[in-house]
């Protein structure tokens, strides 16, 4: 029996280290269809690429604007940032999406691994999860 408890204790404990978090607090109703995007070059490619075409899909208009550019310079603005880990493959280990209205901050969505998962299970497909992160951070058609 003591054999038992410990075993399920130690697996309990293993667990625990090891994770995904996710948050996101979806941008409400906008009236816009336009979003501006500010690149980030620093971030793991494609995530512009996949924010972008699910924005479109959505039926918004998506504009790049260069690296450093000002929050607003578009009424609706977002910025993006996100690495990749080598475990046998790539995997997503965080993205970070924030999107602004007149500069002021109306949504954001958060993916992390903890850093100190060796776990694949627990990391997501870059191009799936980002997908994801935007639907949930857009929930609703442009110009609703």
């Amino acid at each position: 029996m003591i054999a038992r408890l410990a075993c399920i204790s130690l697996a309990l404990f293993a667990l625990s280290g090891c994770g995904t978090h996710q948050t996101v607090k979806p941008v409400e109703r906008l009236g816009s269809k336009t979003v501006c995007i500010i690149d980030n070059k620093k971030a793991a490619q494609p995530i512009r690429e996949i924010f972008e075409r699910v924005l479109v899909g959505k039926g918004y208009e998506v504009r790049v604007l260069a690296e450093g550019a000002s929050l607003g310079e578009c009424p609706l603005t977002a910025t993006y940032a996100g690495t990749w880990r080598y475990l046998q493959s790539f995997h997503l280990s965080l993205a970070d999406i924030i999107v602004y209205k007149n500069s002021r901050q109306v949504g954001s969505a958060t993916y992390k691994v903890d850093s100190d998962s060796s776990v694949l299970s627990q990391m997501a497909s870059g191009n799936k999860k980002i997908a994801e992160l935007t639907e949930q951070l857009f929930p609703d058609r442009a110009g609703l």
